[in-house]
Formats: C-alpha cells, structure tokens, sequence
C-alpha cells in the first residue's frame, strides 16, 4: 500500500475555494503588466493514448493584463496567444490577435517589452459559436486610473558579451 500524501494536513477549518473568477461578459481597463513566452503544455492522442509527435515545438505569449475599476479592480488575467504553434490556424488567429493589442496599446513592432505598462480596453464576449472571446481597443486617456502606477521606459538594451570578448573588457552582471 502506499504512503498518504496527505497525513498531517488539517483542513477541519479551511473553507472550500470558490473556485478561479473569470472575467464575465463586459469591458475592463487592463494594464499590460508583463509577458512570458510558455511551452505547451504536452497533449495525447486520444486514439493510442501516446504522445503528441508534436509535443515540445509548440510555444505560446503569455500576456499578464491587471484589471482596474469595477468589481474585478486588482484582479489578474491572461491572454495567451499561440504565436509560435506550428499549426498554421492556430498562429493566424494569435497572429491577428497580437496585430489587435499592439494597435490598442500603439505599438508598431512585435516587441513584447514595449508592451508592458500599456493600456487598453479588454472586451470579453461570446462569439457566433457561443465561445469566450477577448478584443482590444485603445484605452482613451481619460479612462486611465488617476492612482496606477506608472512604468519607467526600458533600460537601453546592453551589448551581449561573448567569450570573444576579451576579459579586461567584460563588465560584471552586478555592474550594469
């Protein structure tokens, strides 16, 4: 028989979760607080029960949006778009979705540092297939939060040091 993972553990007066709180139908003023390029998860045929051939090159941007105002004030949300998928219908929609942020946010190249601390206008809705769908609009000024925080620019990117780099030359990582 094996061990009980959970010996020890009292939950006598823990209260259940009620469970995560997505965004309901409606607009919301997100911020962009940041991104992250993730790997799909793996996925299984359903008919052998093996690994996906596929698994390990699909990859996905993560945008990490903060909702302020309204009964969703302060709450995270994602929007995770799969630009780097490998099937090509599934990167023409992220693709479209992507091309949508930066025109909200007024970002002209694909730079995902450039995003953060960007606003924009979030509209959750249901589709012609009854599915959750995101849009992004631009967030007029007026509607930015008086008290958010502000985001400084990006440091100016630091030339990349290489081996070829003679040492003398090298500047420490608790220099820069």
């Amino acid at each position: 028989m094996s061990e009980n993972l959970l010996a020890g553990i009292d939950l006598t007066n823990v209260k259940p979760s009620d469970g995560y709180n997505a965004l309901a139908l409606g607009q919301y003023v997100v911020r962009i607080e940041g991104t992250a390029r993730k790997a799909v998860k793996d996925t299984f045929d359903k008919e052998t029960g093996l690994p996906n051939p596929d698994n390990g090159k699909n990859h996905y941007l993560q945008l990490v949006l903060k909702v302020y105002g309204g009964p969703s004030d302060g709450q995270t949300e994602f929007d995770n778009l799969n630009i780097w998928n490998i099937n090509p219908n599934y990167r023409a929609m992220a693709e479209k979705q992507l091309v949508s942020v930066m025109k909200a946010i007024g970002v002209d190249q694909p730079n995902d540092k450039l995003f953060h601390g960007k606003w924009a206008l979030l509209d959750v809705k249901l589709n012609s297939k009854n599915k959750l769908t995101k849009s992004y609009s631009a967030l007029p000024p007026s509607m930015i939060p008086k008290d958010a925080p502000t985001v400084a620019s990006p440091a100016p990117a630091q030339p990349i040091q290489t081996e070829a780099t003679p040492l003398a030359q090298r500047t420490p990582s608790w220099a820069s």
